[in-house]
Parts: C-alpha cells; sequence; structure tokens
C-alpha cells in the first residue's frame, strides 16, 4: 500500500528514454507517479518521441522539452522538488537544476556526477547486488538491489521442470548484432524442445519483428505487455540484455542468461559475474550455445544454487524501500 505524500505537493518528473536509451526509465517514471499518492506531478521527456507518445499512450501528461528552453520552462513551475531519472543530463546541467530546487532526487545517476548537488540519489545497478548507503554532500545516496524498483512482484515459485523461455532485451529497436544474437538464442531453443516467448518493447520496430519472425518462423510474442510479472512467473528461463530486466527475472525465480548491448550493461553484469549469478552468453554460434545451455540446465546443484542467490539479492520489491525514504524526505524537509 502507497504511502501518501503531504498534499499540495508538486513534485517535477524530468526523465528520458525511447528509441535509443530504452524505456527502462519510463517504467519506473510510470511505477513512481503510480504508486507515490495525494500530490501533483509535473512531467518533461526531452525530443524522443517514442518515449513521448509511451507516456501518453499509458494516460500521463507529459511535455516536450528542449535543452535550450529547459531552465525557463521548469523555472515557470515554482515547484521545490525535481525527480530527475536520465542517465543523458549533464553535470553543468545538473549543478543548475539546483540552483532552481530546493530538493533534488535523482534515479540511476551514472558515476557520481550527481553527488555535490543531489540530495538523495537512487542508483540499484551501478554496484549491481551489492547494497550500501553512502553520504554525500547534501543528503544520501542509496546504492544496491534493495533499492530497485520492479515491474515483477516477488514470486514463490520453484524452479520448474517443464522448461519455458522469455527473451527480452529491452525496450529500444535492436542493431543487426542484438537480431543475430535473439535469433541464435530461437534457433537454439527451438531445437532443445524448449517453450519460448519474445518480448518487443515500445521501440522496437514491425521491421526488426518480421526479420526475426522470418528467419525462425511464429513463435510467441507479446508487443509492449504492461505487465511482464505474468509472463515470468510461468517461465523457467530468462534471456535478457544486462539491465533492469534482471531483476525482474531474479523476482520471478528465472534461471537468467544475459548479454550485454551497452557499457552501463556491462558494468551490471560485472557485478553480478562477481558473485556468479546468471550465465554470460558471449558466443553465439549455435553448437556452442545449445551445449551451453544444455550444460546449465541438467546441473540441478547449480541451479538450486542459483535460487538461494536470488533470495540474498532480493528480499522484496525496492519501491516499498524507495517509498519510505521519499514519504520521511518529503514529508520532513
Amino acid at each position: 500500500m502507497s504511502r501518501k505524500i503531504k498534499k499540495n505537493k508538486c513534485l517535477i518528473l524530468r526523465v528520458d528514454g525511447g528509441k535509443k536509451l530504452g524505456f527502462g526509465h519510463l517504467y519506473r517514471a510510470l511505477t513512481i507517479i503510480r504508486y507515490i499518492k495525494n500530490h501533483k506531478f509535473k512531467i518533461f521527456i526531452e525530443k524522443d518521441i517514442k518515449g513521448f507518445n509511451f507516456l501518453k499512450k499509458n494516460k500521463i501528461d507529459v511535455k516536450k522539452i528542449s535543452k535550450k528552453n529547459e531552465l525557463n520552462e521548469l523555472k515557470k513551475i515554482q515547484a521545490e522538488t525535481l525527480i530527475l531519472d536520465s542517465i543523458i543530463v549533464s553535470k553543468n546541467r545538473i549543478k543548475q537544476y539546483k540552483k532552481i530546487f530546493k530538493k533534488l532526487i535523482i534515479f540511476e545517476d551514472l558515476g557520481s556526477k550527481g553527488e555535490n548537488y543531489a540530495n538523495l540519489i537512487f542508483n540499484s545497478i551501478i554496484d549491481g547486488p551489492i547494497n550500501k548507503i553512502k553520504k554525500i554532500r547534501y543528503g544520501k545516496k542509496y546504492i544496491g538491489a534493495k533499492y530497485k524498483i520492479l515491474n515483477s512482484q516477488l514470486t514463490q515459485k520453484r524452479f520448474k521442470k517443464d522448461k519455458s523461455a522469455v527473451i527480452s532485451f529491452g525496450g529500444g529497436n535492436y542493431n543487426k548484432k542484438t537480431i543475430s544474437k535473439i535469433i541464435s538464442i530461437i534457433k537454439v531453443l527451438l531445437v532443445l524442445k524448449i517453450k519460448t516467448k519474445i518480448i518487443y518493447g515500445p521501440g522496437v520496430t514491425k521491421k526488426t519483428i518480421l526479420i526475426i519472425k522470418k528467419t525462425v518462423g511464429n513463435i510467441d510474442a507479446y508487443n509492449q505487455p504492461r505487465e511482464i510479472q505474468s509472463i515470468l512467473k510461468k517461465s523457467s528461463l530468462l534471456f535478457c540484455a544486462g539491465g533492469g530486466t534482471i531483476y525482474d527475472g531474479i523476482a520471478n525465480k528465472c534461471i537468467i542468461f544475459y548479454s550485454p548491448i551497452n557499457n552501463h550493461q556491462k558494468k551490471n553484469i560485472s557485478m553480478f559475474r562477481k558473485i556468479k549469478c546468471g550465465f554470460l552468453i558471449n558466443d553465439f554460434k549455435v553448437n556452442f550455445l545449445k551445449q551451453y545451455i544444455s550444460k546449465v540446465l541438467n546441473n540441478k546443484s547449480l541451479i538450486n544454487l542459483q535460487l538461494k542467490k536470488y533470495q540474498k539479492i532480493i528480499q522484496k520489491n525496492g519501491l516499498i524501500e524507495v517509498n519510505k525514504i521519499l514519504y520521511k524526505f518529503l514529508n520532513n524537509n
């Protein structure tokens, strides 16, 4: 159940996402807006039409903003709190935000560019599953899976013998390399007679979907599903890129195979590899991939060890913890 922020609070949410950046930030924005009650949100996004249309489709009153006019637009609102969820905003722009807003909250700050300006920072993936709290100039930085806002609720199901797989490589469109990876995975799963589903995010084009369909034939496909949980809950395996979807896989106790498609995901995966959680795929030759997946699935003790690791990484949806911190911060300051 959501906690109520004091009435008449106007919170500005500045978010970026879409075709190039993916849709993870936008999904989190939707969750935050729907979960934190009894206040007003004003939402702004820069230039990406796919991201803008995605929020509009989800009945969010969002306004497009240009880098040139952004600061003037934000000043007009006369709010005291800005929530920033973007990995492309510069350190200098964050510094300018701080001059306008009394309270600055940042989600997924890359590196440390917001540490000298923000009151709160939530970074659930920069150190992967490692949880810690760091003091920063104006407040605190909360790091680790404990603060990961999931698209899923935690499931108690065990790994099922009737194996089925989900493929999900993010919300943005795929390049040729990623398409090739996905096709190889599907071919192997079909040979292994594993029921396969693929999730296409909002940024995946019809052309890309058609290329995959022509190569591997008809498989169960979900285009922009609103609730990934119901799909993962029924599945035993997850093949993903290495971003936030890993945590949804953990929450639903799927055995996870990952292959990063950007540097941000490589860093996230490196933290999971340190604790031997999940399985990296770096060779997509069909024969190798078939042997690799089969070897994992036939090792019962290895699978049980993975499930034990999941319990340590995520005990509950980070949304609960984040909301507690936001509630205290916004009501007591």
